[in-house]
């Protein structure tokens, strides 16, 4: 009697030590959640309130110099190649981002990650998260302002636009791939879509901008309870017209620089500060989706 009753009381403190164990492991790890998603929200305001301060104001201002010495034909013809190629790309381009993208590689890089995330009691594994996220967005920066001044240098500006957006593009499904989301359906290529609007837009058009992207966001989460009538087909159209008119109006004008073989460069580097302020909005964008998520699965 005494043997068993000694050994019960060995069984009950191993159980007791293996639930005060694991209660404090979930502990440290939703503080440790908890903690980057305080840093998130500081991150999130800081791009959000971000229209590119002293020096993008300069630029804008010489734009519109260069604006008023563009004749109104050229401009229709900027924004029409702008709008065709977008529209090419989100429904035909695909198969062409995506072996560059490598999503298959992206997906076994995102469970790797995933996995440190939730054996993890530290920030470890959402860091490696996020610096996966940040290395894509540095190589597409580069890649894209080779390719702008490379064909800056040429004289060449409208043929570049397809190749351009074909970049803008790839820095996006990137970014999604590295927290975990696909871009190969209508509702994903909406958000896309919101990225680049919320991105280049100013004033109150760009946090109404950033807010319907949120809100899509909540709506493509797997956790998301309610009801939504959203047309997404008429979305997409919606969007398309909005992101094309806004790409138009951000770029025109540098493109127009660029097919002028003298100053050209000028033109190409225009393209590596669009791609570096589409970047952050996309990083942003998609990490708050995924700490909401894990949130929702964690908290």
């Amino acid at each position: 009697y005494i043997i068993f009753s000694y050994n019960k009381t060995i069984y009950i403190l191993k159980l007791l030590k293996e639930v005060i164990f694991m209660k404090i492991k979930r502990y440290l790890k939703r503080r440790s959640i908890q903690k980057h998603i305080e840093e998130f929200y500081k991150e999130k305001e800081k791009v959000r309130n971000d229209e590119g301060g002293i020096v993008s104001q300069k630029i804008d201002n010489a734009r519109v110099k260069v604006r008023s010495k563009i004749p109104e034909k050229v401009l229709e013809t900027t924004e029409t190649a702008f709008k065709k190629g977008l529209i090419f790309m989100l429904t035909k381009g695909d198969n062409i981002i995506n072996k560059t993208c490598s999503p298959e590689k992206k997906h076994i890089k995102f469970q790797s990650n995933q996995l440190s995330v939730n054996n993890s009691i530290t920030r470890h594994g959402l860091k490696k998260v996020d610096s996966s996220s940040k290395k894509s967005s540095y190589i597409n920066q580069t890649l894209s302002a080779v390719e702008g001044t490379s064909l800056g240098l040429l004289g060449i500006g409208l043929p570049d636009i397809p190749i351009f957006l074909g970049v803008i593009l790839k820095s996006i499904y990137d970014i999604g791939l590295c927290y975990g989301y696909n871009h190969d359906t209508q509702e994903e290529k909406v958000f896309v879509l919101q990225i680049i609007c919320a991105a280049l837009s100013t004033g109150e058009q760009r946090g109404a901008f950033w807010n319907e992207a949120e809100y899509t966001g909540i709506i493509l989460s797997p956790n998301f309870k309610g009801n939504s009538d959203i047309n997404f087909s008429e979305k997409f159209d919606l969007y398309c017209s909005e992101a094309s008119h806004i790409l138009a109006s951000s770029l025109a004008e540098s493109k127009f620089v660029q097919g002028l073989p003298i100053v050209g460069v000028v033109g190409g580097a225009e393209n590596l500060r669009i791609i570096s302020i589409i970047s952050k909005t996309a990083h942003v964008m998609y990490k708050g989706r995924y700490l909401q998520e894990l949130k929702n699965t964690q908290l």
